[in-house]
């Protein structure tokens, strides 16, 4: 009968799962960690770029969905729920510890950049160089929007709700981002 309790909940979606926690169901919170613990861990890996503190910030984010599933609204997306909440975390420990780190080794998607022309001139990993090299200069917001986007492939409609923005907002904000990176790719020395 276990079994079949636990087969239920992984044909659950993530909302009706959060919603069957708030309710104090542990399978279903159980679930849920399965289900997205591996994506949440590599995103604070990301935005950290410490096995150890994403880590901690991964703990410490599935202990607030624990706490607030309750307020979790089950007509809107969990996944976009769970990136609000993990930015928002982020943002809060940058601001508890004043660090304003440039993050490292991002894969975005070259052919935005002019990957063909690049690609004809220089080797892939001259290209990955300067790509990040360039990243590095763009501000955390910057970054959180190439990595929602192009790593964790959200929609527009999703990033706008991890924001809490509109959608014409993240349009804007993802097309100044993507021109600021590419000018940083020109202007960078390929010797």
């Amino acid at each position: 009968m276990s079994l079949f309790k636990r087969k239920t909940y992984e044909m659950l979606s993530s909302e009706e799962l959060l919603f069957f926690t708030a309710q104090g169901v542990r399978k279903a919170f159980d679930t849920f960690f399965l289900r997205h613990q591996p994506g949440m861990y590599a995103f604070f890996l990301r935005m950290t770029n410490n096995r150890a503190l994403a880590e901690d910030q991964t703990q410490e984010l599935f202990l607030k969905v624990y706490l607030a599933s309750r307020f979790f609204d089950k007509q809107k997306n969990a996944v976009s729920w769970l990136y609000s909440l993990a930015w928002n975390q982020c943002k809060n420990h940058w601001r508890h510890q004043k660090v304003h780190q440039q993050f490292s080794r991002y894969e975005i998607a070259k052919q935005d950049f002019e990957e063909e022309r690049l690609s004809e001139q220089i080797d892939r990993t001259l290209v990955e160089q300067i790509l990040e090299q360039s990243v590095q200069k763009l501000d955390q917001e910057q970054i959180l929007l190439i990595t929602l986007r192009f790593q964790e492939e959200m929609s527009i409609k999703e990033i706008a709700v991890v924001l809490d923005c509109k959608e014409g907002t993240v349009k804007s904000r993802l097309f100044y981002t993507l021109k600021r990176l590419n000018e940083y790719m020109k202007v960078v020395d390929y010797k």
